[in-house]
């Protein structure tokens, strides 16, 4: 069966909190490295209240991904060229659906038309980006170390073997 993307609801707030703090735990290893006060520091802040929150904002586009009923991932732009989340479930993941999601998010861009699309990634997740067309360009602090600033010029091929993106 495949996956099917919706809008995220205030409503998928909780189930979008637990999928985060599952992809977290499981997916960001090289990130936290398994120290308690690093995920602490990391999973503290995401709460439903805070993913409601998110998902009520007018500038959030977010998008939520179902299998058989259960959400398998979410993804968020915060504003025009700024992906804000991308989580797939620990079960989910390095089969597709989080470069469906940011397709999908990707899509959604071209109405705003910026001409790069950043995220602050993990360095669990740096690999799947740059294979997404993402290029590092510099760090930022986090709670849990330090993330990733990449960005992905919209309309231009940027890796070998690349469809181009029809986002720009």
């Amino acid at each position: 069966m495949s996956p099917t993307l919706k809008r995220a609801l205030e409503s998928d707030a909780q189930a979008a909190c637990r999928l985060i703090h599952e992809s977290i735990i499981a997916g960001c290893r090289a990130d936290h490295g398994a120290d308690a006060m690093v995920l602490s520091r990391w999973l503290e802040p995401i709460t439903p209240d805070q993913v409601r929150s998110w998902f009520a904002w007018p500038a959030h586009r977010a998008l939520v991904a179902t299998l058989d009923g259960e959400m398998a991932g979410i993804g968020m732009l915060a504003r025009p060229g700024k992906l804000a989340l991308l989580y797939v479930a620990p079960a989910m993941q390095r089969k597709g659906l989080g470069a469906l999601l940011l397709q999908r998010l990707c899509g959604q861009v071209a109405s705003s038309r910026p001409r790069t699309l950043h995220v602050h990634s993990t360095l669990s997740a740096q690999g799947f980006f740059a294979r997404q067309g993402f290029s590092a360009v510099g760090e930022c602090p986090a709670a849990h170390g330090a993330m990733i600033v990449m960005q992905k010029k919209l309309g231009v091929q940027t890796y070998p073997g690349a469809k181009p993106c029809r986002c720009g």
